[in-house]
């Protein structure tokens, strides 16, 4: 099976975990998601992450599920290499288990600080993220790391507070926000980038009105906004 080209597992619920071994079909091109198995599973029969290192032939989309089960470990998320993936244009990120421990939830934030995909991404999903916040990487530099991204879909991410800046990225065309219970608002305004600030500027030049020239989300074609009850407004000044 070393010249295995094509893994398609799909609607495969009771998956537990990937064979050891994975990272053996560096000829892969295409392998539609990696389930992480539980510690104890991973000591003998299943897959690390880090299998993915040698996989940079891989194409289209690949689902990264059961998240939860991952130890937070930067030497073996550095060595998963998604950067080196350059013909990945979807990436989706799972978390399906929810928890109330505060340790487990700060460790998610540290887990997804790892995982900075190549700059070519057409699509970023991500499900059932527990953190409260999203990593540095991911709020302050999106649109200079991400900025072919076309589709952006969060989803029972129930402790964010915080969200990415999407008004930031100009290919924009797909923006899905949906069950994020604690959020208020969508854009903070007060870390300086929004564009906001980019917006009001351009329409007053001391206290007079000139012509308006930022255009937020210019390629926006599609969004949808479901049950954020929370909701207050989108931008926080």
């Amino acid at each position: 099976m070393i010249s295995l080209r094509h893994l398609e597992i799909d609607h495969c619920t009771g998956l537990t975990h990937m064979p050891n071994g994975l990272g053996q079909l560096t000829a892969l091109q295409k392998l539609t998601q990696f389930i992480v198995g539980e510690y104890f599973y991973s000591l003998n029969l299943s897959a690390w992450l880090r299998e993915l290192k040698g996989l940079n032939n891989l194409q289209g989309e690949l689902r990264i599920a059961k998240l939860e089960n991952l130890k937070v470990s930067a030497i073996e998320l550095e060595e998963a290499n998604l950067k080196g993936k350059l013909n990945l244009e979807v990436l989706r990120l799972e978390w399906t288990k929810e928890v109330n421990d505060h340790s487990v939830i700060d460790e998610d934030e540290a887990l997804l600080e790892g995982f900075q995909p190549h700059s070519n991404l057409k699509e970023f999903h991500i499900y059932g993220y527990r953190a409260g916040k999203f990593p540095n990487w991911m709020m302050l530099n999106l649109s200079l790391l991400l900025p072919n991204l076309l589709e952006i879909i969060t989803w029972r991410c129930y402790r964010c507070l915080e969200l990415l800046i999407f008004s930031q990225l100009p290919m924009l065309k797909v923006l899905k926000l949906e069950e994020i219970i604690a959020l208020e608002y969508i854009e903070n305004n007060s870390n300086g980038s929004s564009s906001l600030s980019s917006f009001r500027g351009n329409q007053l030049n001391r206290g007079e009105r000139v012509e308006q020239s930022t255009v937020l989300f210019p390629s926006l074609q599609e969004l949808r906004l479901f049950d954020l009850r929370n909701l207050k407004g989108w931008w926080r000044e």
